[in-house]
């Protein structure tokens, strides 16, 4: 892991928490971050495919909060926007 997704993961985890209490419940909290944590730790080609996966469901959750009215759409864009800065880049891996 190297300074920028660092400092991104930092900024998502942030944002997530300012919303918190009013936008998530726990286990949406726990997706979230799981998908940051998995990002974050993923190291070879194989842990990022497996952290995509967990990032499409937190990006599908996130997406369905926002459906339901409980969140805009741009703000559902940036904290999908936050988290995948957290991703390796495959040259970097």
């Amino acid at each position: 892991m190297d300074r920028t997704r660092t400092v991104a993961y930092g900024q998502a985890i942030k944002s997530l928490r300012d919303l918190q209490a009013s936008k998530f419940t726990a286990d949406q909290m726990d997706l979230f971050i799981d998908a940051l944590d998995s990002y974050l730790f993923a190291d070879t080609p194989e842990a990022i495919a497996l952290a995509d996966v967990v990032f499409a469901n937190a990006a599908a959750e996130l997406d369905d909060i926002s459906a339901k009215g409980r969140l805009l759409v741009d703000t559902t864009e940036r904290l999908k926007a936050e988290i995948l800065a957290a991703k390796a880049q495959p040259a970097l891996v």
